[in-house]
């Protein structure tokens, strides 16, 4: 880490400053940001992103740490297997602060890694407000076995297709 100018017990705060000062630069004409890690005076960053107001930030983890970062300055989380159970404490961390408008809804837009592919999971996930899931993980695969496995995710893609 500190060969990329990172420091292991400041990482997270610099994490933080970093997102908050590309979403500056993302959404301001004229931007400036002067936190501990990131300082710059005003600039100007064009072209400025097609998403407005900016891409969405999500955030990957899964302790309550990482639940109060994605209520403090990210758009959404994404856990590696959705706890349904954790929705409560991730709703319960944005209650702490002062989330309010339009970022606490996108705080809401999550996605879950390493889903299980079965109709039943994706079903409890949609009831959850999750909005898209990724089907395992097909990196040890041969070119057989991924095509196999896309033919048995294909009934479920088709049945969550918006219509």
């Amino acid at each position: 880490m500190e060969n990329h100018g990172a420091r292991y017990e400041t990482r997270f705060k610099q994490m933080r400053e970093h997102v908050l000062a590309m979403k500056a630069l993302w959404t301001e004409e004229e931007a400036s940001y002067h936190g501990e890690f990131v300082k710059f005076d005003p600039v100007w960053s064009w072209p400025k992103p097609a998403q407005r107001p900016h891409p969405p930030i999500i955030l990957g983890g899964e302790t309550d740490h990482t639940l109060r970062r994605v209520v403090d300055y990210c758009d959404g989380w994404f856990p590696a297997r959705a706890r349904l159970r954790r929705r409560p404490r991730r709703r319960a961390a944005a209650s702490d602060g002062d989330r309010e408008g339009p970022r606490s809804r996108h705080a809401d837009n999550h996605r879950v890694r390493r889903a299980a592919a079965t109709a039943k999971v994706l079903a409890d996930y949609e009831k959850a407000g999750i909005q898209s899931a990724l089907l395992g993980d097909t990196a040890t695969l041969s070119r057989d076995e991924i095509l196999r496995h896309i033919d048995k995710l294909a009934p479920l893609a088709k049945a969550s297709v918006p219509a």
